[in-house]
């Protein structure tokens, strides 16, 4: 890390209001419309860590459709299910049964789509200029411009 990067410069950001004009944004946040300094970034390096995405592990599937049956409506539609197998209404509680498995799918898949959409986005929507930075090494304002590999520019 930089050793120019005291103690008394780790500071959690102030409240933020984004309807201010930009250069008063730019001011609180401690950036440039070119991005941050390099003090700055090795700052946020050190207070916050890396700037990288924190991933789960692919392949649990199993476990996430497993812990969809342990949600409490899930739990109480179960109570339901067996109150009406006992009391005589097997149909019933075959249907309760059904209505706990479309449940299960369907939180199932929707938590597995969000879990897609949380990945950085793709480059929809930005300048052809626009070059990312690799995510280990916060960019500063005056550096020469880092290319991903196979990302053109």
């Amino acid at each position: 890390m930089n050793a120019g990067v005291t103690a008394q410069t780790i500071t959690a950001p102030a409240e933020v209001d984004e309807r201010q004009p930009p250069t008063e944004l730019f001011r609180h946040l401690r950036s440039t419309p070119h991005g941050v300094r390099s003090r700055e970034a090795a700052r946020r390096s050190t207070v916050y860590g890396p700037n990288e995405l924190s991933r789960r592990q692919v392949g649990r599937w199993p476990r996430q459709l497993l812990a969809q049956f342990t949600q409490p409506l899930a739990v109480l539609l179960m109570v339901a299910a067996v109150l009406a197998w006992f009391g005589h209404a097997p149909a019933l509680g075959l249907a309760v049964v059904g209505v706990i498995l479309l449940n299960a799918a369907f939180a199932f898949v929707q938590e597995r789509q969000a879990e897609c959409s949380a990945a950085p986005p793709a480059r929809q929507g930005r300048p052809a200029r626009w070059s990312p930075t690799p995510v280990c090494e916060p960019r500063s304002a005056g550096s020469p411009p880092c290319r991903s590999a196979g990302t053109p520019n």
